[in-house]
Parts: C-alpha cells; structure tokens; sequence
C-alpha cells in the first residue's frame, strides 16, 4: 500500500501546544505547562493524554489522522527528520526532552499503544517535500 508522507503531519502532532511559549505566562491557565519536565515521561505523557489527544479527537479529520500516524511512523522508523527542529518549530511551552525524538516517541505510545513503528515490507511511502500539496488535497482549499 501506497502511503503518503509530508512533515506537516508529523507537525501536527504538536498544535495542541504550538506558539504557547509566546503567551503562556505564570497567569494563564495553562501555566503549569511552563514547569513540565521535558525529560520526565509521565509527566510529558500526562500532557499529551490531558490536552493533545483531546485535541486531536475534536479538530482533525479520520483522513487526516491516517496521514499524522503514517507520517509518525515514518519519521519514528527512519530518522529522516530533525526531531529537535521540528518541535522548536512550533514554540512548545516547554523544552523537548535531551532526545527530540523521545517526545515524537511517547506521543506514538501513548496514541498508538501496542503498535509497533516499524515499517512494513508491504507498503511504499512517498515523501512530499512541498509542505501543503498533501494537506490541499485534504481539506480541499481552493489555493
């Protein structure tokens, strides 16, 4: 099976959070977010079952879905990204963990529990390098 990749899905991953290091601030509510240990992992998955997966329930698509945890998984099996990059990327409210990737990690465990990352011999992955050419085609914007 054909599966398509583009790193804008592995992004989405993090919107939950993305762009509260600007405005998140000892008054928000939100604020405990700024004393999350990064290299913690209960606390870090805490989050992630707390305010990312509530998120991804309620704002993206089953299609889209398929697309983030393809790109996941992808990116988990072959290391074709900077993970680091990618997370300071999105101006998390908290650092990501010594390894960028462990926090890419947890959120596959924690989504995906009891499923491996591995790819499988069956399938072919295409990577898009234009970010938004798969993500058009989803949500079907006129540009």
């Amino acid at each position: 099976m054909k599966k398509i990749v583009n790193s804008l899905f592995l992004s989405m991953f993090l919107y939950p959070c993305a762009g509260m290091a600007d405005y998140v601030d000892m008054n928000h509510e939100q604020a405990y977010l700024l004393d999350i240990d990064p290299n913690n992992k209960s606390q870090v998955v805490d989050v992630i079952q707390s305010i990312f997966i509530p998120y991804y329930q309620s704002n993206y698509s089953p299609e889209e879905l398929l697309r983030m945890k393809n790109a996941l998984q992808y990116y988990l099996a072959t290391n074709n990204i900077d993970f680091s990059q990618e997370y300071n990327s999105q101006l998390m409210p908290f650092d990501h963990p010594q390894n960028a990737k462990d926090f890419f990690l947890w959120i596959w465990e924690t989504c995906f529990p009891n499923e491996h990352y591995e790819l499988s011999i069956d399938d072919e992955y295409i990577v898009i390098t234009h970010i938004w050419e798969d993500y058009k085609k989803i949500r079907k914007h006129p540009c």
